[in-house]
């Protein structure tokens, strides 16, 4: 029981699922003109949605508006450039199209507001030009008065029926108030009003109601900018000023007035439809005509203070066309088509009379003005202080006339009286409610039912339930209908009882073809179908199951996979690895793998004999320590793969030949000789000419005893050269030969890469120093040049040399007698140069200087004792001479 009341819930949510899609939403639409923009609201009980789109001759915008419609279409005339007319219809159940048609394409902004409940259409008019602003119009009995902003021209006319003096101000607007008080005399009251031309100028009219036919004086006040209008005095046209009150012609303004009971009209138009023109002018002059259905032209006019025969004697010659006087109008039509109506008789369809009224509100005019556009949206209404202007059909007209009469409630007291008031709705409860709230949006209003109950302000209360009763539209009596389904996977007995408990449709069953025949109102037959549609679903046949296998394998497998491609087309099979990967049926591939299993056989090979038997290798190395090798490599292998033999720095390997194939390779990567080097040192001797011609250029200068062991040696003046050793040699021994050089000394020394060497050149001295016990002890000290270098080899075959110099010489002696030891100076320097192999480095900076004295004398008379000096003479020259210090470094080449 319980399985089955869950069935009937989820049947009954999807029944309700099934009518919100196919029920139908009327729209709560509004439009109106605000300044230089008409907004058209749209709103529904569910959630919409639009597209919008353009077309062209003629220029349309289109937009499509969804789950949401109108009971009928609706067409408005709003005449604002560039939109001429405004047409909603509906398209299908549930959507509705919007239309704006007029020419251009208007610039427009759509939005969705309140969880997409509703839509608003903002679209741009065209603002034409105004050149003045009429500010206030001030009367009384006999007078009127009119302030505008600056000095204006205008037209007048002085109509009988009704008595009414009718004032045009071309390119002006009324922005201001009408302020006035009527009794006994002429003046019964003063409307004004913005209205646009054919060429969308902006023009006001003022118009003076009159108890008699009276032509008024006008009198111009252009320094205050004053019209005013006195009707209690004899007819003229004066203009005044502050200073001067006479008029001159230039001044005055020509009055525009008839002499016949046919009313004068004013009309412009610009390549226009000939049928627009007949209307316009229809509707200015009041009388009917009437256009045939063949009148199709484009016309250009501009027509001044006319009558309606007039207009339609230069209207009909300019275009071809002609018109003749019948019954209470004309008649417009080609020559030969008028011929033919006149002698059938056939009466004609009369246009709609468009009428202008101007009734005064007592009560809120901007209430009214929403009530009217809800009732009678084909009436285009405005707002001119208390008054409210109206233009549309007569007849919708008087209607609203009449409604106004019944829902215009002055204000009688400050004391607002509440009260609640039902009322019965026949058709859409949930339109009538959404039309109430948007034009009382502070009333309460509830449905119940089939009652709405109304909540407020006494008077807003009344003319709500006026509103509901006007737009209460009783629905149609849906038509009934029959289908007939076929089932797929339910069957037909089962579901019929099912169906009958939850819907209102009568339904019975062909059992021969499992068939429901649905009976019923259209939109209930319709929920059933969908209903079934939802779940009535034709079984599936089940598919084979489909997996994916992987299985190694020990032998061929190249052959076993082409085995199982005969065998078994149908399965899919890929080679990873030692893997063969199955794809297919799940009992094919249960039978692939036991035929695998029957045929997967190792083939025993020599290769794989020699692959899998352990043994045994040595393997010594050359240059690197058996025990330094094994410390490096010994994690990547298992333990007591090696044995180390140190004597002969020999490594025992035990393992399978992949293991003693990768010790070898490590082996041989790692077991290289390491660089060892030659080191030739020269020391040279030479002067400065010497050592400029080597291009060492020395400036450090003294006066140093000759003798190397009390050279005083300096190292402020360091510099290094490299050289090629090729073009060094030739160089030097061009010095030795000129005796500007002197190899002092040219010792070699072999180091090995990375390791220091040591090159000294110098002297050793002794001397005594006195013991504890009485005698003395053997003391020496070195004075000369050390030189310490350590070579490494780079990456790129160059050779980093690291050079440390040391200079130490005797610079003099303390004590005396047998204790005399020298003191000895040292100066120490350190460098880092890159070269190449056999390339010289050279040194040079080592200073000393020397004093030569030459004696010259006279043979035999020198000689004499004391006497000979006066033949004897003595010249003792100084002279600077450097020590450079040449090392070249060779890479000692391995014997192969």
């Amino acid at each position: 029981m319980r399985k089955k009341m869950t069935v009937l819930l989820c049947l009954l949510l999807i029944i309700s699922s099934v009518r919100f899609v196919f029920g139908e939403d009327l729209a709560n639409v509004n439009w109106y003109v605000e300044g230089d923009k008409l907004v058209i609201n749209l709103s529904a009980p569910v959630r919409l949605a639009y597209a919008s789109f353009t077309l062209s001759n003629p220029n349309r915008l289109v937009i499509d508006v969804y789950n949401a419609t109108l009971p009928k279409s609706q067409s408005f005339e709003i005449n604002k450039s560039p939109v001429r007319i405004l047409r909603m219809a509906p398209r299908g159940d549930k959507n509705l199209r919007i239309t704006l048609e007029g020419s251009k394409i208007p610039k427009y902004y759509i939005s969705l507001a309140e969880n997409d409940l509703k839509l608003s259409i903002v679209v741009q008019l065209d603002i034409s030009p105004v050149s003045t602003l009429l500010r206030k119009i001030l009367y009384d009995n006999n007078r009127v008065s009119i302030y505008t902003t600056s000095s204006c021209k205008f037209k007048s006319i002085l109509d009988d029926n009704p008595p009414r003096f009718i004032m045009e101000f071309p390119y002006t607007s009324f922005s201001g108030k009408i302020e006035g008080i009527t009794g006994s005399g002429v003046i019964n009251r003063v409307l004004a009003y913005d209205y646009e031309d054919i060429n969308k100028n902006v023009n006001t009219v003022v118009v003076v109601e009159l108890k008699n036919k009276i032509e008024p004086l006008i009198t111009e006040n252009k320094d205050q900018n004053i019209i005013q209008l006195d009707f209690a005095r004899e007819s003229q046209v004066v203009s005044v000023s502050s200073t001067r009150t006479t008029a001159t012609p230039i001044e005055q303004v020509k009055k525009v007035t008839t002499t016949s009971s046919e009313k004068r009209v004013l009309l412009s138009f610009k390549d226009a439809d000939i049928k627009d023109v007949l209307q316009a002018l229809s509707i200015k002059a009041g009388v009917n005509i009437v256009i045939d259905e063949g009148v199709s032209k484009k016309i250009t006019l501009v027509l001044n203070n006319v009558t309606a025969k007039e207009a339609l004697e230069m209207i009909t010659k300019a275009s071809g066309l002609a018109y003749e006087k019948w019954n209470n109008g004309y008649i417009v039509a080609t020559p030969k088509r008028l011929v033919e109506i006149l002698d059938s008789g056939i009466t004609r369809e009369k246009a709609p009379v468009q009428i202008v009224e101007a009734v005064e509100i007592k009560g809120d005019t901007t209430q009214i003005q929403n009530t009217l556009k809800v009732v009678y949206p084909d009436i285009v209404t405005s707002i001119t202080g208390k008054y409210l202007v109206l233009r549309g059909e007569k007849e919708k007209i008087e209607g609203a006339k009449k409604l106004i009469g019944n829902i215009d409630v002055a204000p009688v007291s400050p004391v607002i009286k509440e009260v609640v008031e039902t009322i019965e709705i026949k058709g859409d409860i949930e339109k009538v409610v959404q039309s109430i709230k948007t034009v009382y949006p502070e009333l309460i209003v509830t449905p119940s039912n089939r009652m709405i109950v109304i909540k407020g302000e006494e008077g807003k209360v009344k003319v709500a339930i006026e509103l509901a009763k006007r737009i209460d539209i009783v629905p149609k009596e849906e038509p009934k209908v029959r289908e007939i389904v076929k089932l797929k996977g339910l069957e037909a007995s089962s579901i019929k009882e099912v169906l009958s408990q939850i819907t209102e449709v009568s339904i019975s069953v062909i059992k021969q073809t499992n068939s429901l025949i649905i009976q019923g109102p259209k939109s209930k037959v319709e929920e059933v179908k969908e209903l079934l549609k939802v779940l009535d679903v034709e079984p599936e046949k089940e598919l084979p199951v489909q997996v994916v296998e992987a299985i190694e394998i020990k032998g061929d497998i190249a052959q076993i996979q082409n085995t199982l491609k005969v065998v078994y087309p149908d399965i899919v099979t890929s080679i990873t690895g030692k893997y063969l990967v199955l794809r297919g049926e799940k009992e094919k591939i249960e039978e692939a793998k036991k035929l695998i299993g029957s045929i997967d056989v190792i083939t025993v090979t020599p290769e794989i004999i020699a692959k899998t038997t352990e043994t045994t290798e040595r393997i010594t190395l050359k240059h690197m320590e058996a025990k330094d090798f094994v410390e490096s490599i010994k994690g990547l292998f298992p333990q007591d793969t090696f044995i180390i033999e140190t004597p002969t720095n020999t490594i025992i390997v035990k393992g399978t030949r992949d293991i003693i194939d990768r010790v070898q390779e490590f082996a041989s990567a790692v077991d290289i000789p390491t660089p060892q080097y030659m080191l030739e040192a020269k020391v040279v001797e030479v002067n400065r000419d010497g050592a400029l011609l080597l291009g060492i250029d020395s400036s450090l200068t003294g006066n140093i005893n000759v003798g190397l062991s009390t050279n005083a040696l300096a190292l402020e003046s360091l510099t290094s050269l490299v050289t090629s050793t090729v073009q060094l040699n030739a160089v030097l021994n061009m010095a030795q030969s000129k005796g500007l050089a002197k190899v002092i000394a040219a010792p070699k020394i072999a180091a090995i890469d990375g390791k220091e060497a040591n090159i000294f050149i110098g002297d050793v001295i002794n001397y005594f120093i006195p013991n504890v016990e009485g005698g003395f002890d053997l003391r020496s000290v070195t004075a000369g040049v050390t030189l310490r270098v350590t070579a490494k080899m780079e990456r790129d075959k160059t050779i980093r040399v690291t050079l440390n110099p040391e200079v130490s010489s005797i610079t003099g002696w303390t004590g005396s007698g047998a204790t005399i030891a020298p003191n000895v100076g040292t100066r120490r320097a350190s460098t880092e140069l890159k070269v190449k192999d056999g390339d010289t480095i050279i040194i040079g900076g080592l200073m000393r200087s020397s004093d030569t004295e030459n004696v010259k004398k006279v043979p035999l008379l020198s000689n004499i004792p004391i006497l000979g000096q006066l033949f004897k003479s003595r010249d003792t020259k100084q002279e600077e001479r450097e020590l450079i210090i040449m090392i070249t470094v060779n890479v000692v080449k391995e014997e192969k």
